[in-house]
């Protein structure tokens, strides 16, 4: 039994992830391992800074570029192999195209956008965001398997130090259905739930022909 805990960067998001990965592992009383596609070995050990102690690094293809169903049969085989029981992603539209399948091949239950540490005095419950953040949800998950992606910005932890020990381990994606040809990250303005900082302003500025200063400060800090 483990805790393992995907990830294909070493932002904040995904650092996010690992760090809740790392203290749901400590108050289930398991090992946490890590999952990492398409992230240099170099980086794959920052991971001991958010408390994974292991990295598995698939290598051969990268799963960012495959198709969904066919990265979430690696993931299936090596989440197998490795005996996890919950798994952790940070929450995206891309990882949410994969948990769902992933959730039916290993017949796990799923929650997303999570909130917090599960409550596990009776069962396994969580809290959610639902209704694009304006409102909460308590879930509880029944199944032995279960998988997660963690909200953005729902998590506060620290960095620490140390370094994750790192295994390599070769891949191959078939070819799906679908083909993905390019992969472009949104660019331009903050989502409001993503943001680290917000800057507002109100009444005092008279008129939106003055918001232009307002919007320039966002930018600078």
């Amino acid at each position: 039994m483990s805790v393992i805990v995907y990830f294909n960067d070493i932002e904040k998001a995904s650092a996010e992830a690992m760090a809740y990965g790392s203290s749901l592992a400590n108050q289930l009383g398991v090992a946490v391992v890590g999952i990492s596609s398409g992230v240099s070995a170099d980086d794959a050990k920052k991971a001991g800074q958010y408390g994974i102690q292991k990295v598995i690094s698939l290598e051969g293809a990268n799963l960012v570029d495959g198709s969904r169903s066919e990265v979430a049969t690696v993931l299936e085989n090596v989440i197998n192999e490795v005996g996890g029981t919950t798994i952790v992603f940070s929450h995206s539209i891309a990882n949410e195209t994969i948990v769902a399948r992933l959730s039916i091949k290993l017949k796990a239950s799923l929650a997303t956008n999570v909130i917090g540490l599960p409550d596990i005095t009776s069962g396994f419950k969580i809290r959610k965001s639902v209704y694009t953040n304006k409102a909460f949800a308590s879930v509880e998950l029944n199944r032995d398997k279960k998988i997660l992606t963690i909200k953005k910005n729902s998590f506060s932890f620290e960095v620490g130090e140390g370094e994750a020990s790192v295994e390599s381990q070769n891949i191959s994606l078939n070819e799906g259905r679908i083909l993905v040809k390019e992969t472009k990250k949104a660019t331009g303005d903050i989502l409001l739930p993503e943001a680290d900082l917000v800057v507002s302003a109100g009444r005092g500025l008279k008129g939106p022909e003055n918001w232009e200063m307002i919007e320039e400060l966002a930018t600078v800090l």
